[in-house]
């Protein structure tokens, strides 16, 4: 999480506080309705704060175009490093930390994980901005400040995460959805009423169901980010699989040596023996 801390994003950070309050406090482990709305106001939030980094963006690239124009510099001479502004979003932990634990607390409340997931992807679009926008500086030291800024949001994002609860969320949804649309053939085909649906299994409401369509991608994209935090170094465990392997070899072969040794045939030891007894 090292790098440039944005105004933007202390901003955000302090706005919300109080919200993230609400989501690790007491009241929200016992009713999911209210820690729903405290996800659906972070993600109006993270709107309008998506909205302000595109103005960032924006004036950012007209700062570089007028720079270009009245310098006349060339933007192909800048070597990385030159201008690399990789951005920290180490004041977003405590949002995603909450958002994370809510994902943990209720894994089968429909309209909770989709509005805790809903609220992920809009700090993943305010990230996205954050990352053209510090990717906006001169020649290729721009895309480096990018791919810089994208890793550490993809780095909190991994850290957050402890149990897997992105992939359990999006399957959950993935659920909901299939029964939701079973049923809504049976619908069609029987001629019910949905009050007259028996069974185990979750019904949505069509408009919860778009919710649940719209935040199972977002599940996905935020699970790939935690996938690429994983393989960037190689695959996983790999290394460490590679050096169990190597140590039985070595013990194999130790073993190997030790049965080499030459030992008396049978007949002479059987000789031996007798020899000593008698």
């Amino acid at each position: 999480e090292t790098g440039q801390v944005s105004d933007v994003l202390q901003a955000m950070g302090q706005v919300f506080s109080l919200l993230v309050e609400v989501l690790v406090g007491w009241v929200a482990k016992d009713r999911p309705a209210i820690a729903a709305q405290s996800c659906r106001l972070i993600s109006m939030l993270a709107r309008h704060f998506a909205g302000t980094m595109k103005h960032v963006r924006d004036d950012t690239r007209r700062h570089q175009r007028t720079l270009e124009t009245k310098l006349r510099l060339d933007a192909e001479k800048f070597t990385p490093g030159d201008s690399e502004l990789a951005v920290s979003f180490a004041p977003l932990r405590p949002a995603l930390s909450a958002l994370m634990a809510q994902l943990r607390l209720h894994p089968d409340n429909m309209p909770l994980c989709a509005a805790a997931m809903d609220a992920l992807a809009d700090l993943r679009t305010v990230a996205s901005h954050c990352a053209e926008a510090s990717g906006e500086g001169l020649g290729r030291a721009g895309s480096c400040g990018r791919s810089e800024t994208l890793h550490s949001w993809r780095t909190l994002v991994a850290r957050c995460e402890q149990q897997g609860e992105l992939t359990k969320a999006g399957k959950a949804l993935r659920e909901a959805i299939y029964a939701t649309q079973v049923a809504n053939e049976r619908i069609k085909m029987f001629g019910l009423a949905r009050d007259q649906l028996e069974g185990d299994g979750v019904y949505l409401t069509p408009r919860m169901l778009a919710c649940a369509e719209s935040a199972e991608k977002s599940s996905a994209e935020l699970c790939a980010d935690v996938t690429h935090v994983a393989w960037k170094d190689g695959e996983p465990g790999r290394k460490e699989r590679r050096d169990d392997i190597k140590a039985k070899e070595r013990e194999a072969a130790r073993r190997g040596s030790n049965a080499s040794v030459p030992l008396l045939p049978m007949s002479e030891a059987s000789v031996d023996d007798e020899g000593a007894s008698q």
